[in-house]
């Protein structure tokens, strides 16, 4: 296999905490670089015992996403089947490489299936490691030796030792002397459910392209998405497309329809509207957006607005809604304040005593 040919667009490293030095790992890391983006780090283990707390500063360091399993049953090896869980997981995202760090564990299983749907596979690990293991990847990199002996007085060179060993290792992921810089790690599902300005983006171009059958466009809503909201981005939270973002947010989903691909919120699993989505016709129509662009153009608001610095007291804007027939209720929410906070134009400061809204620029 030529590697130097290699550039993996998601590549997801996932680590066996029990069995594998913490000293190691950033070597590793960054020859692993050198085959493309990584774009998932986690590690697996117990991270409660006292042998794997040496992993907290090394995690922070390199921004590993740690995922701690229990040791309920001593003996069992339950972050070897966490870490197979996950990889079957993540296969169905859009990662299209897989380094699987561990020095005794039997992933040979894993490794054939991961394959079987088109990834490619790399293990890394001690030359002991099973053999089953090596040969069910696409490649397998000894790793023995790669710890660093202590610093010394006397300046010398570095010796073989200090490298990694396997000259196949350095050849084949060698494809430049550079670490690319870390890139951003992955936000997880329930972090990105609360980000109000990126769901809020979302659903805006969801609801701008909706068709009859409450489906819209995928493309169109991406296009939409790039030139309205261009400072968000799925790379800025660790994704290189907005479907895998979509599928990650698990708040919406996609459906082919006449070789379209086509996208929606998830239905309500209750019998409460959701705001923005199953909302009347009048969301669909941009009918709100545009009522309330013409509020702010109000002169009597302009006025306010000067002068209180472009905010507008919560009460006002609640008032002039009224006055154009609207009602919180209609969307799924119990008053003005938390519809302004769901409508991706407006934001929203609460103080002490006084909520105040303002479009945002």
């Amino acid at each position: 296999m030529n590697s130097t040919n290699l550039s993996f667009n998601n590549i997801a490293v996932l680590i066996d905490g029990d069995n594998i030095n913490a000293k190691n790992i950033e070597s590793i890391l960054a020859k692993v670089s050198t085959l493309g983006t990584i774009a998932c780090k986690r590690i697996y283990g117990d991270f409660k015992q006292g042998k794997l707390t040496t992993w907290d500063d090394i995690s922070l360091k390199l921004l590993l996403e740690q995922v701690h399993i229990p040791a309920y049953v001593k003996g069992k090896n339950a972050t070897d089947i966490a870490l197979a869980i996950d990889a079957v997981d993540l296969s169905y995202l859009d990662y299209d490489c897989f380094c699987i760090i561990s020095s005794d564990s039997d992933f040979s299983i894993l490794a054939k299936n991961l394959r079987t749907k088109g990834k490619k596979v790399f293990g890394f690990g001690k030359s002991t490691t099973v053999e089953s293991f090596k040969v069910a990847c696409d490649d397998y990199f000894v790793m023995d030796d790669t710890i660093p002996p202590e610093p010394s007085n006397s300046a010398t060179k570095p010796t073989p030792s200090q490298q990694l060993t396997d000259t196949s290792f350095t050849q084949k992921l060698a494809m430049n002397e550079s670490v690319s810089e870390p890139p951003i790690a992955r936000v997880m599902p329930q972090q990105l459910k609360q980000d109000t300005a990126l769901l809020n983006a979302c659903r805006q171009s969801i609801q701008h392209h909706r068709q009859n059958n409450s489906w819209s466009n995928f493309s169109k809503v991406i296009s939409h998405l790039n030139s309205n909201y261009p400072k968000i981005s799925p790379k800025n939270y660790g994704y290189s497309k907005w479907r895998s973002l979509f599928n990650q947010i698990d708040l919406f989903e996609t459906q082919m329809q006449n070789n379209l691909l086509m996208i929606r919120q998830k239905p309500s699993k209750n019998k409460t509207k959701n705001l923005l989505t199953d909302a009347t016709t009048l969301i669909q129509e941009q009918k709100l957006l545009d009522d309330i662009y013409e509020i702010f153009a109000k002169p009597i608001i302009k006025k306010l607005l000067t002068k209180n610095q472009g905010w507008l007291h919560i009460g006002q804007f609640g008032s002039e809604l009224k006055n154009k027939g609207y009602n919180p209720t209609q969307f799924g929410v119990k008053n003005f304040t938390k519809l302004a906070e769901n409508i991706a134009i407006l934001k929203v400061k609460r103080q002490p005593s006084v909520i105040m809204i303002a479009l945002r620029t």
